[in-house]
């Protein structure tokens, strides 16, 4: 029997669902960063933009 995200995410505990959802965004954003540095590279006449939030990721690793 196949279980959908919805069910399996109704089976966990509210922490653990925290915990998943911040690390979604977490990886959201690490993943707009790394396309806005690729885009960048691609145009060497642009300046490269971050947003401020994956900025401070970056500083912080």
């Amino acid at each position: 029997m196949a279980k959908n995200l919805e069910h399996i995410m109704q089976n966990l505990s509210q922490e653990r669902q925290k915990k998943i959802e911040v690390r979604t965004q977490e990886l959201m954003i690490e993943e707009m960063t790394l396309r806005d540095i690729r885009k960048a590279r691609k145009s060497p006449e642009k300046k490269l933009s971050l947003p401020s939030n994956g900025l401070r990721r970056l500083k912080n690793d």
